[in-house]
């Protein structure tokens, strides 16, 4: 099978392409230049502007892509610019969203009130009602532009007829390459010898699904190399890719303790013990997990590395690749100050 990428030098997407690559598929990767990436010497490239992309289309109709993979669909003016590019060439499109597009994200960040979704989230569950999730945000993670809307993007996709399309929701990635460290902060945290990490309570409680970047990239890979014609699915499919099991935060913290071989205490609290201005406005009864059932019974995805290994690897890369500041981690955002925890630490054994 010949795949052209959209993307996919940059952490998720090298892993993808080494797995197509190892199962015998041949791979034409498009992207900007901006990132090397260590991929096989049998990966072929076309160098340019996603928004350029109808330039390369004779390019693309040569190398006669059996499926191209989307794996940076930010906008509905990225998914236009591909179908122009692709249609009548290629006959199928698998490209990468995100479980933001639930409305159970607009209920944590409290722009939906009144309800809470039943979770763990399925293929059917609400999306959102307000478009552009990012919009007004002071900061807009990895530069993501303005006008990024994962629903748009699905619906630009899912409305052709001329292709088959398969649509993946992913969790919250980690794993070595992580441009978030996101677990970062935690660790850094463990290897300073801190004895307690304090948690609100209502945090430690959430529950959210994550995925190892190995574990996702297998996945896509799956869904790039099954084939919707000589399978029982539909033309149109759109699946979660999750963990199994999603845990709650002093759960996944607990194993991360493990794997740095932190001997503290993990402390939660009640929002009424910490200061105003650590008060996290997120509403935390609504979870945030996703239902990964059906990829699992329609494509036979299990994830190849367990959750201790993928955690290991983890906090292997986030020591030997530190970000510049502890506060770029995404983890950063829920602890406290050294001294306030300890303030509270010493409050609670009086």
């Amino acid at each position: 099978m010949r795949v052209l990428v959209i993307g996919g030098t940059h952490f998720i997407g090298p892993y993808v392409i080494r797995y197509l690559v190892s199962t015998g598929h041949t791979v034409k990767v498009f992207h900007r230049g901006q990132t090397k990436a260590d991929l096989p010497s049998s990966v072929t490239y076309l160098q340019g502007n996603r928004q350029d992309l109808y330039q390369y289309q004779s390019q693309i109709q040569t190398f006669a892509p059996d499926v191209v993979l989307d794996m940076i669909p930010y906008t509905i003016v990225d998914a236009h610019t591909l179908l122009n590019t692709i249609t009548g060439i290629c006959p199928r499109i698998v490209a990468i969203s995100s479980q933001d597009v639930y409305r159970a994200r607009d209920i944590i960040w409290g722009l939906e009130t009144g309800m809470v979704d039943a979770t763990p989230l399925t293929e059917s569950s609400p999306l959102r009602s307000q478009l552009y999730p990012y919009q007004n945000a002071p900061q807009r993670p990895l530069g993501i532009p303005s006008n990024y809307d994962k629903i748009l993007v699905e619906r630009t996709y899912l409305n052709t007829a001329d292709m088959a399309v398969t649509l993946l929701r992913l969790p919250m990635v980690y794993g070595p390459g992580d441009p978030l460290h996101r677990f970062y902060a935690y660790l850094h945290r463990m290897d300073s010898k801190r004895p307690v990490i304090v948690l609100d309570a209502r945090l430690a409680q959430w529950q959210s699904s994550y995925g190892y970047v190995e574990n996702i990239a297998w996945g896509i890979a799956l869904a790039v190399i099954q084939n919707p014609e000589s399978e029982s699915t539909a033309s149109h499919r759109i699946y979660n890719l999750s963990e199994l099991h999603p845990l709650n935060e002093k759960e996944r913290l607990n194993l991360l303790a493990q794997a740095a071989n932190w001997p503290g205490q993990i402390l939660a609290t009640t929002p009424d013990q910490l200061p105003a201005d650590r008060f996290i406005p997120f509403n935390f009864h609504q979870d945030w997990t996703t239902d990964s059932s059906l990829i699992r019974q329609e494509l036979g995805y299990q994830e190849p590395v367990s959750i201790t290994t993928a955690l290991a690897r983890t906090l292997d890369w986030e020591r030997q690749n530190p970000p510049a500041d502890v506060q770029q981690s995404a983890s950063a955002m829920v602890l406290l100050d050294p001294d306030i925890e300890d303030r509270i630490v010493a409050a609670l054994s009086q």
